[in-house]
């Protein structure tokens, strides 16, 4: 079992992003350097700042596509955290590539 805080595994995919050639940094210090990737938590996702900020982007034609990991927590999640996973929807209005990712454990 892999335990590690959200902080952590936000410096392991910026550091391997960068590892692999790509400019990456997470929100919102990714606000006014226009990395090739930005990380963002689906919380901060939904908020009117990161939203206006990646419609900007479409409307420049610098927005290639959106990732979203572990999806099947938009419906999965206990209600509480669903109700503030509901602002993703707004991502859609972006009219744009969406990647949903699933993460599967196998246990033996």
């Amino acid at each position: 079992m892999n335990v590690a805080p959200y902080a952590e595994l936000k410096r392991q995919l910026v550091t391997r992003c960068i590892d692999a050639g790509l400019d990456c940094k997470h929100w919102p210090e990714a606000r006014d350097s226009w990395p090739r990737v930005v990380l963002v938590s689906a919380e901060a996702a939904s908020s009117d700042d990161f939203l206006q900020w990646a419609a900007d982007l479409r409307v420049r034609g610098e927005l290639d596509r959106v990732v979203i990991d572990e999806c099947y927590l938009t419906f999965t999640a206990a209600d509480e955290y669903w109700r503030k996973l509901r602002g993703v929807m707004f991502l859609r209005n972006l009219d744009y590539l969406f990647i949903f990712l699933i993460r599967i454990l196998l246990l033996f």
